[in-house]
């Protein structure tokens, strides 16, 4: 979701490009409630305070009857996904996520390699197909390592500017 031009949410561009875009789109929500359930019980348990904000967001964002009619097909709290095929990444942070957000990355697929690395932790963890990790992505600078095979990875985020739009950057930021 980003916000309009009037201070109004609209789905992102990817999600309404054609009719047929949107089909998929929503049949892949469809198969991932499940993932989306397992992704919002880790941040109700790891973070027990986020999770109650995300729930907040999530009720706010509701009234807008896009949102309410995507909520029937997942119920992801977090107001970001994407899917991305065969991608490494170079060490970053995630700098339009709220200071104190976690970020939820999931890796699917036959391959091998891929490390989650996060080296101001001194941390590189094997990221392997069905595994969850979860990172403070705007604090932490992390990569996935080189691989080889098919990978998916599914980051799960939100962005400061949907926390902005409800008044509410302040609170996921302390």
């Amino acid at each position: 979701m980003v916000q309009g031009t009037e201070g109004n949410l609209i789905p992102c561009e990817d999600l309404l490009r054609t009719c047929q875009q949107f089909k998929q789109s929503c049949e892949a929500m469809k198969g991932l409630k499940y993932l989306s359930h397992q992704v919002n019980e880790a941040l109700r348990c790891l973070d027990p305070h986020f999770y109650n904000l995300l729930s907040q967001l999530k009720h706010k964002i509701s009234k807008f009857g896009f949102s309410e009619a995507l909520a029937a097909i997942d119920y992801l709290l977090l107001n970001g996904r994407e899917i991305l095929f065969n991608k490494e990444s170079e060490e970053h942070v995630d700098q339009n996520d709220p200071q104190y957000g976690w970020a939820v990355l999931v890796a699917l697929g036959e391959f091998e390699g891929g490390d989650f690395m996060a080296s101001q932790l001194g941390i590189k963890a094997r990221f392997l197909p069905g595994d969850m990790i979860l990172v403070r992505g705007r604090v932490v600078k992390h990569k996935i390592g080189p691989f080889m095979g098919q990978r998916i990875s599914l980051p799960h985020f939100t962005h400061s500017n949907i926390w902005k739009a409800f008044d509410m950057l302040d609170l996921v930021s302390i």
